[in-house]
């Protein structure tokens, strides 16, 4: 079962701050820079349309390029399984390591948990923890605002800290298989 697919689910409210937000990053800029380099400004209407352009633009196609780009970086990753073992769930994670965020894929199987890094991350170590390592697993905050932190805390307290999708859906399947 796949979990925490890489869709955006961006809807109209949250695409039309997007846009709002995009527009005034483009174009206050512009306009600024404007009044000071030549103390005028040329044509509001233009950079004011440019700046509409480019947040429809990145609000509708950015998102659209992101989401194939992940869908296609997470198809290509898979884990070596022993014979005995099968994925039961499996979804798109980013693990800390120091402090670069390693984007991959985080699988659960009957035996262990496995994170593999994508091909574009400059580190590419493999992280495989055996369940019966695992002393406990709890939800964290990502930059203490948003809950989609996980932290594997292992018995000697050593711990691997995530970001993933639908993250009481991987406490829980962890926790049942650690108990």
């Amino acid at each position: 079962m796949e979990i925490g697919t890489n869709k955006l689910n961006l809807n109209w409210k949250k695409r039309i701050f997007l846009i709002l937000a995009l527009f005034s990053f483009y174009s206050i800029p512009l306009i600024l820079f404007e009044l000071a380099v030549d103390n005028k400004i040329e044509s509001i209407e233009k950079i004011l349309l440019e700046g509409l352009i480019f947040g429809l633009c990145m609000a509708f196609i950015f998102p659209f390029g992101l989401e194939v780009l992940a869908k296609k970086l997470s198809n290509s990753i898979s884990p070596n399984l022993d014979a005995s073992e099968k994925i039961e769930i499996e979804g798109g994670a980013s693990l800390f390591q120091g402090k670069e965020a390693v984007g991959g894929k985080i699988f659960l199987t009957n035996n262990k948990m496995i994170f593999i890094p994508h091909k574009f991350n400059i580190q590419k170590k493999e992280l495989e923890i055996p369940f019966l390592k695992i002393k406990e697993v709890t939800g964290r905050k990502t930059a203490k605002v948003v809950d989609n932190g996980l932290r594997i805390v292992l018995e000697n307290d050593d711990y691997f800290d995530f970001i993933v999708n639908e993250r009481d859906v991987w406490i829980e399947k962890i926790t049942e298989r650690i108990k």
